[in-house]
């Protein structure tokens, strides 16, 4: 669930991992980590399927 709402909302991490059942961003991001191999914020980064409404802070050049 936590991959799903990384990539299609523009939830911050600690929502997200409040919404997954983890008291603490440390133990989400440890855990996340474990499983997948990179940081929650590399696997949004890499992953996205919305861009970010301001496109100055996404990790891409909008299309024109």
């Amino acid at each position: 669930k936590a991959c799903q709402l990384l990539t299609s909302t523009e939830e911050s991490i600690l929502d997200i991992a409040l919404q997954t059942g983890f008291s603490s961003l440390s133990s989400f991001h440890r855990h996340f980590m474990e499983l997948m191999g990179c940081s929650a914020q590399a696997f949004r980064n890499e992953k996205r399927a919305i861009p970010k409404k301001d496109w100055k802070y996404a990790p891409y050049q909008p299309k024109e």
